[in-house]
């Protein structure tokens, strides 16, 4: 073959082969089984697992009546049972729950990224994790050196070997008040015109006004005796207290409230006589009774803490309405008493009629990793808790599981649930003093139908019932448990008389109310009710402590992108480069014993199948910059680059190797040829000379014959 078609063929294999080469960043899998398999080039890193981070907000509040609580409706008829505190109790709470995820480490997807460079590869690469070595950001570069080397070499060496052919190819406490004795004495007066000449032009301004029924109703419920001395306590402090005003004024619902306490056996007791006035006149016919004598003394004494808090408050009227010279700038030292007196009024009113509460808040971390390989994995039990109770708060928190559960949680939250259903145990007695009070008295004549039917079923407990001592409480309530829950066994309470003017809870009657009848197993549960229904006061109602469950609940992969990659299979032949999550969003939910507290879209890593991208891009040079979501793997951003292989460079290279070498063969052709010319120039002058020299030479004779 000519050696110019020899050149050419080479240098066209060269650019073949040059085709073939290509750069890339090369990413393998760990498998742990495979032990000594894989050589340690590179930089190990993980996709991440994604963790469900729930926030709960607790609150346990612990709150007291007012001294006073029975009568704040009375003297705050503005208010209703759900401002103020009615009871005794600590509740606690679950708030709105706040929802994020982060990333761990995920043991089955840990990769080498291989960091050893070709022979005429320059390589970067730029990897970026977070504390658990999970991948946040790579950035990788390659280019093949290779084929600009080749090229150049063959333009190098053309040039040198040219010449030299053949060539080859790279609250404070309320205090009695002065002169509130009753000193009552009537001498030929009846009993109202008395009551009238003991009161102020304004007061009697204000009885005059009223009806002759409202009139009645103070008679017939209070009686003179009570009102003269309320009369008595506004004049002897000032006219600052709220008075018999106060009783002149009452509204509505004030009446239903007086019209609707206990009363007495007989009508009210009329104003005592002096000495020869004689008796009293009887009662007409028909009287109604007057309101108790107990209660009477109550709502004397929380008139007179109610007097306090309006003695106040005229005082601070007073204060707006003092009047300043101009030049005296005393806005500061009014706040200040305006302050001072706001927060008497507010501590009295707290200590003896809307009552106190005090918040202990925290809030509770759990952190938890959902997997879909099974249902069971997508829900886990955050804690059990008791809202009420002898003790409220959180009962029980699950164990943790390294990489699955864990969970932070405020101690001082910490309570009690109940261990048993229905039947009662220690915990239950909201009053065990009380009520030991009360059943001593059941045998006796008028005791209240609940107590005398209970005083005959407490044979353990023996009346009389002893709490003097620490010792005798808890003897006392063990008898009492052994006795209550053989109660709660039947029969049915709600067949028994005594039980008969019980006010029923709803769920007492939606029990008692079940279709086809009370089954005989729920009989314990209905007795337990009515025992609470009938003793709110002295029992913790069952479902105030029974355990309550707060559950994480993440729902599984919704049909969507990461679905159909999954579903798809897509091949990944070859060598193959970084990897990446394709995770799909779902919803996580808490609930609060089946009641959804709050929700959240979260992206969960581990639900979504890996992807790699390819090793090489196909070019001599080539890039990528890749950013993660740091808890679920997934790009957040990727740009890549790749350069053409043959570069126009190239091209010049290889066209000035080839012109070099054409060029040079060129020459040698010419030398050649020149030789060539020369050496038959050469041949035909010594050809020419021979000639000459011939025809110079003599002509010999011939020969004789």
């Amino acid at each position: 073959m000519p050696k110019s078609k020899v050149t050419l063929a080479l240098v066209l294999s060269i650019i073949v082969c040059l085709t073939a080469c290509e750069n890339e960043t090369r990413v393998s899998k760990i498998d742990p089984t495979k032990v000594g398999k894989l050589n340690s080039e590179g930089v190990v890193f993980s996709l991440p697992e994604t963790v469900v981070v729930t926030e709960v907000p607790l609150t346990k509040t612990d709150s007291s009546p007012g001294t006073f609580s029975d009568w704040t409706e009375f003297f705050y008829p503005e208010l209703t049972k759900d401002d103020y505190v009615t009871e005794e109790k600590t509740a606690f709470k679950i708030g709105a729950p706040t929802f994020t995820t982060r990333g761990q480490t995920d043991p089955h997807n840990v990769y080498l990224a291989h960091i050893k460079a070709k022979q005429f590869e320059t390589k970067t690469l730029l990897l970026e994790f977070n504390d658990d070595g999970i991948i946040a950001k790579t950035d990788a570069s390659s280019k093949d050196e290779s084929i600009d080397i080749i090229t150049s070499g063959i333009k190098t060496v053309a040039s040198i070997a040219a010449p030299l052919l053949p060539i080859g190819a790279g609250g404070a406490a309320v205090g009695e008040n002065k002169g509130t004795t009753m000193k009552i004495a009537v001498a030929g007066k009846d009993d109202e015109t008395y009551f009238r000449e003991h009161l102020s032009p304004r007061a009697l301004a204000l009885y005059e006004a009223l009806s002759q029924t409202t009139k009645d109703d103070l008679r017939d419920n209070f009686g003179y005796r009570f009102l003269i001395y309320v009369t008595q306590i506004s004049q002897n402090n000032d006219n600052d207290a709220a008075g018999i005003e106060f009783f002149l004024t009452l509204n509505e619902k004030q009446w239903k409230i007086v019209k609707g306490l206990p009363k007495d056996a007989a009508p009210c007791s009329p104003l005592p006589r002096t000495p020869g006035a004689g008796a009293p006149p009887a009662p007409a016919a028909g009287t109604p009774n007057c309101v108790a004598n107990n209660l009477l003394v109550k709502l004397t004494r929380a008139m007179q803490a109610y007097n306090k808090i309006h003695g106040l408050r005229l005082k601070r009227q007073d204060y707006l309405n003092e009047v300043t010279q101009p030049q005296v700038n005393n806005s500061a030292n009014l706040e200040f008493r305006l302050k001072e007196l706001d927060n008497q009024i507010t501590s009295l009113e707290q200590t003896y009629f809307l009552g106190t509460s005090a918040e202990t808040s925290a809030t509770a971390k759990f952190e938890f990793k959902p997997d879909n390989s099974a249902p069971a994995s997508l829900s886990h039990n955050f804690f059990t808790y008791a809202a009420g109770g002898p003790k409220p708060g959180i009962c029980v928190v699950p164990g943790e599981s390294a990489g699955v559960f864990k969970a932070m949680w405020p101690k001082k939250l910490k309570g009690v649930c109940r261990s048993t259903p229905v039947n009662f145990e220690g915990g239950d007695f909201r009053d065990l003093k009380g009520l030991a009070q009360e059943l001593n008295q059941g045998g006796a004549a008028g005791a209240d139908p609940v107590t005398a039917y209970l005083f005959t079923r407490i044979p353990t407990a023996a009346p009389p019932l002893d709490t003097s001592t620490a010792l005798k409480r808890d003897a006392l309530t063990k008898a009492m448990v052994l006795d209550l829950n053989n109660i709660l066994a039947g029969p049915r309470l709600d067949t028994v008389g005594s039980f008969a003017g019980v006010k029923l809870s709803s769920a007492t009657l939606d029990l008692i109310n079940t279709p086809g009848g009370v089954p005989a197993g729920a009989v314990p549960k209905l007795n337990r009710l009515l025992l609470e229904d009938a003793d709110p006061e002295y029992f913790y109602r069952l479902a105030s402590w029974t355990a309550k469950s707060v559950d994480l609940n993440v729902d599984d992969a919704p049909p969507g992108m990461s679905q159909t990659v999954k579903s798809a299979q897509l091949k990944e032949d070859g060598k193959r480069g970084f990897p990446y999550r394709v995770a799909p969003l779902t919803v996580a939910r808490l609930l609060d014993d089946g009641t959804e507290k709050g929700r959240s879209d979260v992206r969960i890593a581990q639900f979504g199948p890996v992807q790699t991208l390819p090793a090489g891009l196909g070019g001599r040079r080539s890039g990528y910059t890749i950013t993660y979501y740091d808890a679920s793997g997934a790009i957040k951003t990727f740009n890549m680059s790749a350069d053409a292989l043959i570069q126009k460079q190239n091209i010049s290279d290889l066209t000035d190797a080839a012109t070099t070498l054409r060029d040079a063969e060129s020459a040698r052709l010419k030398r050649e040829t020149d030789l060539l010319k020369a050496k038959k120039d050469k041949l035909d002058a010594e050809k020419a000379l021979q000639d000459a020299q011939k025809q110079a030479q003599p002509t010999p004779a011939p020969s004789p014959q």
